[in-house]
């Protein structure tokens, strides 16, 4: 028992966090890039009551100031088409956006018709529901250039990640 506590904590101790987490507030699937915005960093740059519109969605003035982060499908300029070995990650990768976007949405569509019936939502199922299921945990990489999401001719700079996990553990 002490040999499989002592390997499961060598394991543990290889395996670092993850460098960034959060819960995926907008997902923009392009030629170029699939990229995404997080709720955390969203409250940091826009206030909590600034990041939404009074219709529920994400205002777009609030998302043109955050950081974005994405992967590249091997399409736009400068990139080269992904080889088999990269398609696996692509893949990974995207899924893991998509599904903690949709959880997130699952999450946030229960909180909000749960207080619109008039009934409270605790702190603690607060933290519970937008908990790590709906979070997405991912390593941060080297600038990539995407095509801009409202503008025909233009390009914006994302951060690369690698290492994606949902929920954001190290290990999976």
């Amino acid at each position: 028992m002490k040999r499989a506590s002592a390997f499961v904590a060598a394991l543990l101790a290889v395996a670092p966090a993850m460098a960034k987490t959060g819960h995926v507030i907008q997902v923009h699937h392009g030629y170029d890039c699939v990229e995404f915005a997080l709720l955390e960093d969203a409250m940091v740059m826009c206030g909590a009551n600034n990041i939404f519109l009074s219709t529920g969605t994400v205002s777009g003035a609030c998302l043109n100031g955050v950081p974005w982060y994405g992967i590249e499908t091997g399409q736009g300029a400068g990139q080269t088409q992904l080889t088999a070995g990269e398609l696996p990650f692509f893949i990974a990768g995207t899924s893991a956006i998509d599904t903690a976007f949709q959880e997130w949405q699952a999450v946030n569509g229960l909180v909000v018709v749960q207080t619109g019936e008039g009934f409270s939502v605790t702190s603690t199922e607060n933290t519970r529901l937008f908990g790590p299921s709906s979070a997405v945990g991912f390593d941060l990489g080297s600038p990539l250039t995407c095509k801009a999401i409202d503008d025909s001719t233009g390009t914006h700079s994302v951060t690369s990640i690698r290492n994606i996990n949902t929920p954001p553990a190290p290990t999976q």
